[in-house]
C-alpha cells in the first residue's frame, strides 16, 4: 500500500472525495436512524472529535471499521459504502454555491490542511 504522500494529486483527490462521501453517508444514516453523535461515538468507542473527523472525511476509515459502523447504523457494509446521500454536512452547507466541483475539492483540501496545521501549533 502506498502512502498518500506518494500518490498523484488526482489519487489524493479521489481518496479525499471518497472519505467525504462516506462521511456524509455515515452522518445521513445516523440522522435517519435517529442516532445522536454522542450515542454513535460511545458505541463506536470514538471521541466526538473522532466521529466528526469521520463525518467530515478527514480520516480514512479502515475497512474493518465499516463493518462495525454499518452494524451500528442498522445497515450492511455494502449498503453503507454504496449509499449516495443527497445532502452535505451541515457545517459545509455554504459550499453548495461553488459551481465547479474541482474548486470545491481544492477548497476543502486547503481547509483540512489549515486545520491540521493549527492543531499542531
Amino acid at each position: 500500500m502506498r502512502l498518500a504522500s506518494e500518490m498523484s494529486y488526482e489519487g489524493r483527490l479521489r481518496m479525499a472525495n471518497m472519505g467525504r462521501k462516506h462521511g456524509t453517508s455515515v452522518y445521513t444514516l445516523m440522522k435517519k436512524a435517529n442516532i445522536s453523535l454522542e450515542d454513535f461515538s460511545k458505541t463506536m468507542g470514538y471521541s466526538a472529535r473522532d466521529t466528526w473527523n469521520v463525518i467530515e472525511g478527514k480520516v480514512i476509515v479502515p475497512p474493518t471499521e465499516f463493518n462495525k459502523i454499518a452494524e451500528v447504523l442498522g445497515t450492511t457494509r455494502k449498503a453503507l459504502l454504496d449509499y449516495s446521500p443527497s445532502e452535505t454536512i451541515p457545517e459545509l452547507q455554504y459550499m453548495k454555491k461553488i459551481e465547479n466541483p474541482e474548486n470545491l475539492d481544492l477548497i476543502l483540501d486547503l481547509m483540512d490542511e489549515y486545520v491540521e496545521c493549527r492543531e499542531v501549533l
